[in-house]
């Protein structure tokens, strides 16, 4: 099977997957009702990937190559579409920095407005996307997709430490519904259960300014210069340059000066939840 161009759309990828099932299956002298019996699903879910109305699972995939013997190639262009739907889902000014993210050793992030996007729950993303002017609701789980997804760097077998200092401001602020907001903190209390995430948390009593000037994350890598990445209202940027980078975290350690300890913050999360979000 020819591999598809890299720089095919997902949908024309999707499509590809459908025409290379309609080849070998007709090849087969297969009916799509008989290759559904004989896959265990239904024909008119063969016939709906063929016809690109649907997209494919990767069990359907990996049930097409045991079925036709490709050694692999069904799922080969199943995870093609994946990372082509993650790219197109992603703004292009953010691209340039989930690379780096998934390499870096250390992350180390200030949050005065929100959670980061790392330990965000899917409800909680989808909260904060929605809001986004002339979103449609097929973009909109696309981008919550591709957001949860870039978690799994958190465990794989090396996962980089990560360090998040967010506002107290962040855990009070109503985003989505109380319910969302309950199950945001507890996923966060959560997350650092394990001994490579860590939060902590600025108190409202804190009058520092060195985190007014917005979040930001700093990417340490191995052997590398740390690499910053830099939010506002409209997009991000990545900054390389060793004096931006220099001044960033400068930032971030006199914000984390002003952070309660790793114990205290989470007692904190603990406390807002119960105080702030489990009133009936």
């Amino acid at each position: 099977m020819a591999r598809p161009q890299r720089d095919l759309s997902p949908d024309s990828l999707i499509g590809h997957f459908g025409l290379e099932i309609r080849t070998f299956r007709n090849d087969a002298g297969l009916s799509q009702t008989q290759l559904a019996d004989a896959l265990g699903c239904t024909g008119q879910w063969v016939g709906a990937v063929e016809l690109a109305d649907k997209g494919p699972s990767e069990a359907f995939a990996l049930d097409l190559d045991t079925y036709f013997q490709t050694n692999g190639s069904f799922h080969r262009l199943w995870k093609t579409i994946k990372r082509a739907s993650q790219r197109s889902a992603t703004p292009a000014w953010f691209k340039p920095w989930i690379p780096i993210e998934q390499k870096a050793k250390i992350l180390k992030t200030w949050q005065p407005l929100v959670v980061p996007g790392l330990l965000q729950t899917p409800a909680y993303a989808r909260a904060i996307l929605q809001s986004k002017p002339g979103i449609t609701q097929s973009e909109l789980e696309k981008q919550v997709t591709a957001r949860i997804e870039r978690q799994q760097l958190l465990v794989a077998e090396n996962p980089p430490l990560l360090w998040a200092i967010l506002d107290e401001s962040v855990l009070w602020r109503s985003v989505g519904s109380e319910e969302i907001m309950r199950h945001q903190l507890a996923a966060l209390i959560e997350a650092t259960a394990v001994n490579h995430v860590t939060v902590q948390v600025v108190p409202k009593e804190r009058t520092g300014t060195a985190g007014l000037s917005g979040p930001f994350v700093i990417a340490t890598m191995d052997g590398g210069p740390d690499i910053v990445y830099l939010d506002d209202a409209a997009e991000g940027r990545v900054a390389s340059n060793s004096s931006e980078a220099t001044e960033v975290l400068n930032w971030y350690d006199s914000v984390r000066a002003d952070a309660l300890p790793a114990q205290a913050s989470v007692d904190l999360v603990s406390k807002v939840r119960q105080d702030r979000w489990m009133r009936l």
